[in-house]
Formats: C-alpha cells, sequence, structure tokens
C-alpha cells in the first residue's frame, strides 16, 4: 500500500511497461499474404475469381481480367 507522502513506484514500473509495449505493438505488423489457386475464372471480365488455399475456397478481386484457373 502507497504512503501519501511518497510516490508508488510500482505503479509508475508499470506505466512504463505500458508505455514500452505500446510503442513496440504499434510496430509489429504481419504478412497477410495469402497464396491461392484459382479454380474459377468465369467472371474474369468483372475482375471476379474463386480461389482456394486447399483448406477455404474464396472470391478474389483484381483489376486485371486475364487471370486464369489453374
Amino acid at each position: 500500500m502507497a504512503n501519501n507522502n511518497r510516490p508508488d513506484y510500482l505503479e509508475s514500473l508499470f506505466q512504463g511497461i505500458d508505455i514500452i509495449l505500446e510503442k513496440r505493438l504499434d510496430q509489429v505488423s504481419f504478412d497477410t499474404t495469402i497464396i491461392c489457386t484459382i479454380t474459377d475464372a468465369s467472371n474474369s471480365k468483372n475482375g471476379e475469381y474463386r480461389v482456394t488455399d486447399g483448406n477455404v475456397t474464396y472470391k478474389a478481386y483484381s483489376d486485371l481480367d486475364s487471370y486464369v484457373a489453374g
């Protein structure tokens, strides 16, 4: 328990740790690239493709309409 006449060193320590961790976490980045295979390019004229990563099927969109399935 802190005495009102002296600083609470433990609280100051935890605040310092929070500041350091927050700064470090703000600088963390993750690669969110998913490597997939195009399974359906029938709507490629609109830039829409159906792709799979082997486990999940997604709709993917592109500005290019020249990709093919396979």
